[in-house]
């Protein structure tokens, strides 16, 4: 998944303090029990909607002192979060906008040799292009759920096959068994996808 970041800025001079900060009950950072000697920063990855992080500090190591503070998250809604099947803008989840249109490049990608001779090739073979570019631009779709999307494209799959070659059961044993493979790996695999199908064409103004 891929939640907004913040810059968490922090500095404790030459004193070895140790600053630990917290999200959702879990330490997200540490500094250890160093002296920064400046100002230092951490990129924050937030993998949920909690809008509060906890810094917890140890002066000069000595212990705990019960010194912390609670901050508020704001979170610009121009920030694009993808986080499990569907993707919002900000934390207050606001739906995106589309800005360019979705694109389709049939069964697998033409990054790899492998994808594209054995992927691509059995989807001409067996009439999948067709289902494969839906596919593509249903993820491409902006604020619609990726678990649509696989459930739509699994179903067209197999109807498919039922349609083309019902009347050849060897065919149509082939063909079903490469649905549930094509299926399969869309369903375990395709989160990245569709997190750069939404980054490419979905956009969040920041209001």
């Amino acid at each position: 998944s891929h939640g907004p970041s913040l810059n968490f800025h922090y500095e404790t001079f030459t004193v070895p303090d140790k600053i630990d900060v917290y999200y959702t009950g879990q330490l997200l950072f540490t500094s250890g029990c160093i002296g920064t000697k400046g100002e230092k920063t951490e990129r924050l990855r937030l993998d949920d909607v909690d809008a509060n992080l906890i810094v917890d500090v140890t002066p000069n190591c000595a212990g705990d002192t019960s010194t912390k503070w609670n901050y508020a998250i704001e979170c610009p809604n121009s920030e694009l979060v993808c986080k499990s099947d569907r993707c919002y803008c900000g934390m207050k989840q606001k739906p995106s906008k589309q800005v360019l249109p979705p694109t389709a490049d049939g069964c697998g990608t033409h990054r790899t040799k492998w994808n594209y001779w054995a992927i691509h090739w059995i989807g001409e073979h067996y009439k999948f292009t067709s289902i494969c570019d839906e596919h593509d631009r249903c993820y491409g779709t902006c604020n619609t759920n990726r678990l649509n999307c696989d459930q739509t494209f699994c179903f067209d799959l197999l109807a498919s096959c039922e349609t083309r070659w019902s009347t050849e059961e060897k065919k149509l044993t082939f063909c079903k068994s490469w649905a549930k493979t094509y299926c399969k790996a869309v369903k375990s695999y395709g989160s990245g996808a569709f997190g750069n199908a939404r980054n490419e064409g979905c956009w969040c103004e920041d209001t």
